[in-house]
């Protein structure tokens, strides 16, 4: 009887052996040859020649461009030239808004020829953060997302709430408010003067992130407040202070009336009493 021959014997490994590598030479072959292809036969509307963006400052538009280019040319680069087939749309409309705080969404759209289409949708402020001798917008989230020059602000119809702390730091794209204080900051707009003839001359945060809101009436005094607590809740305690123990004559006199604790309320006159 023949003794079958191994599969592993050294004839059979060294056909595989020159069986993959000319594979490879095949494979490298195919790919030199489809390049050439691409590089002399792509048209060029197919290619990225221009990156138009809209619906944005002149400032944010060159910036988005310029970042989207650097992009386009490390991704979307096939045999030495940018196809537009090959733009990782979903990656910038994830990655565009990561890197520019100031934008909410945007949609990019290929369109011939050669061009790409950025359309972006800015975020709105809610309120106006003031620290220092600056200005940031704030999102309904409580993330500063923009400076905002001095020029502008003439122009601002947003409320402004200031931090006490004049050497505080603020990063575009943190958390500077809670979410509750800029919705109790909108009620308190709303509320105060109807509900107690008073008109405000400055709403201020001891520090950035917390929860605990400065009132600055006309009347002279401050008005503190917890924003994690409901407004109506505060507000019913300091109607039952006017009404029992400090009456309209006496409430240019306060220094501060204090709301924090539930269901009651500590307050001090200038004199000291």
């Amino acid at each position: 009887m023949r003794e079958a021959i191994k599969e592993n014997s050294p004839v059979s490994e060294k056909e595989n052996n020159w069986g993959n590598i000319w594979r490879w030479l095949t494979g490298l072959m195919l790919v030199i040859l489809l390049g050439g292809f691409a590089s002399a036969f792509l048209p060029d509307k197919f290619t990225i020649q221009n990156i138009i963006v809209t619906d944005t400052r002149a400032d944010v538009a060159s910036q988005v461009q310029e970042y989207t280019r650097g992009i386009v040319n490390n991704k979307a680069r096939l045999f030495g030239r940018t196809s537009i087939f090959l733009v990782p749309r979903s990656f910038l409309e994830y990655d565009l808004p990561k890197k520019f705080p100031i934008i909410q969404t945007v949609q990019i759209l290929r369109e011939l020829p050669s061009t790409l289409r950025i359309s972006v949708r800015e975020k709105i402020p809610v309120v106006v953060l003031a620290s220092g001798n600056a200005y940031f917008s704030v999102d309904p989230d409580g993330f500063a997302f923009e400076e905002i020059s001095k020029e502008r602000m003439a122009d601002n119809k947003y409320p402004i709430i200031r931090d006490e702390r004049e050497d505080a730091k603020v990063s575009i794209g943190a958390q500077v408010l809670s979410v509750d204080a800029i919705a109790m900051m909108h009620d308190i707009v709303k509320q105060l003067p109807d509900r107690f003839a008073l008109s405000i001359d400055e709403i201020t945060i001891p520090a950035i992130g917390t929860q605990e809101i400065h009132v600055h009436t006309n009347e002279g005094w401050t008005l503190i407040l917890d924003a994690g607590r409901p407004l109506d809740n505060q507000f019913a305690v300091l109607s039952k202070i006017f009404v029992e123990q400090i009456d309209e004559k006496k409430r240019p006199l306060l220094s501060y009336i204090d709301l924090r604790a539930p269901g009651k309320a500590f307050y001090k006159f200038r004199d000291g009493t």
